[in-house]
């Protein structure tokens, strides 16, 4: 029963901005204590017996072969500074550098990176090294090579400049084959490509990861604040056999406390009018009618006239949204019923089609969560 547990890493980001490391080793642990040793009466109640004193006594594991929790240091990022105190406190302030969203994926280049969204703003695209072994194709063959003594060195940060640290927080952070898409609370999103260096940092003193990091674009979605929000990848025609979590999400799922969840589709909206980077350029031939002129399907019992007219208008679609929930019913007392979404799910990406409405695959399955301890599922 040796190596009976694998080798793995887990990266740990704290609320003072440092980065961590818990690493489990393959080493070999002891069997468990047999019943007798484990499972003996109380000293009062235990009754002699000539069996015990053959029993193999229980052994705790040894202390190698226990998750070790350690700070991994970024290589050429400053030291982060300790948290300073109020100065009409005692309390400690939050740090700039507080960690708020990690993601780590695979690149096309091969490589395996990691993502720390701060609080003051900033993502910092890190290198972990070694490198696992494998692939994403072949996750469950992925390993860490043990006998390296573990590193992480900056590609480069990402700074989002329009983000108010303290009053709007990072949401969602996902790592697609191409690059870092990110999303504030304000509504901010930023796709953000990881490419091959063309040439080498040898000599400006930084550490060479052979990675750069490419112009990037950036879309604020019109609806906010937003409290979650979730990238997904999901078949959307008969080419797609499959939805692999490696490659670059093609929707995005957001929503919040007042803000109903949306579905958009992240290629049309980086393609659209209201986008700001390379990928805007070619919105007039990438942008639809259907899409300009989709809405959300009305209720029943709607009044007629103008105040429907002003209703539709409301509803209408937004550039690269495909999908938007109906309006809580009022409660009791006759006021409107706020999403209050905590939390979204994907509990089916359906299945692949050619032909459909809003884009989205068939029996696509998902859920919120929200404050008032309700699940909605659609």
């Amino acid at each position: 029963m040796a190596d009976w547990v694998t080798a793995y890493r887990i990266f740990v980001g704290d609320a003072d901005g440092h980065l961590k490391l818990l690493r489990i080793a393959p080493e070999a642990r002891p069997l468990p204590p047999p019943p007798a040793a484990r499972f003996s009466k109380k000293p009062e109640q235990q009754e002699p017996n000539d069996e015990d004193a053959h029993a193999a006594p229980a052994v705790a594991p040894s202390s190698s072969s226990l998750p070790h929790l350690q700070l991994l240091p970024i290589q050429g990022r400053a030291n982060i500074p300790p948290p300073s105190m109020s100065a009409s406190s005692s309390s400690v302030n939050a740090s700039p550098a507080a960690i708020q969203q990690m993601a780590a994926g695979w690149l096309t280049t091969g490589h395996f990176i990691l993502t720390l969204a701060r609080r003051d703003g900033s993502i910092d695209v890190v290198l972990p090294l070694p490198q696992p072994d494998g692939s994403s194709d072949d996750a469950e063959q992925t390993g860490f090579d043990e006998t390296e003594a573990p590193r992480a060195i900056l590609v480069d940060t990402i700074v989002e400049n329009r983000m108010r640290a303290g009053m709007e927080r990072w949401i969602s952070l996902h790592i697609g084959a191409s690059g870092v898409y990110a999303l504030t609370s304000a509504g901010i999103l930023r796709f953000t490509p990881v490419v091959n260096a063309a040439s080498s940092s040898a000599g400006s003193g930084k550490p060479s990861t052979g990675l750069s990091l490419g112009e990037a674009t950036i879309f604020t979605l019109p609806r906010t604040p937003l409290s979650h929000a979730l990238f997904v990848t999901l078949p959307h025609n008969t080419t797609t056999t499959s939805a692999n979590p490696s490659a670059d999400p093609t929707h995005l799922f957001s929503g919040g406390h007042e803000v109903p969840l949306s579905i958009w589709g992240l290629p049309a909206l980086f393609a659209s009018t209201g986008a700001e980077g390379p990928l805007a350029a070619t919105a007039d031939s990438s942008k639809k009618p259907s899409d300009q002129q989709a809405e959300v399907e009305a209720g029943d019992g709607e009044d007629q006239g103008p105040k429907r007219k002003r209703r539709k208008l409301k509803e209408k679609l937004q550039d690269g949204e495909v999908w938007r929930a109906k309006g809580l019913p009022h409660d009791a007392l006759g006021l409107q019923q706020k999403p209050e979404i905590a939390a979204i799910a994907l509990l089916s990406k359906g299945s692949p089609t050619e032909k459909t409405v809003s884009g989205l695959p068939q029996d696509l399955k998902f859920g919120i969560a929200t404050k008032n301890g309700l699940f909605r599922l659609y």
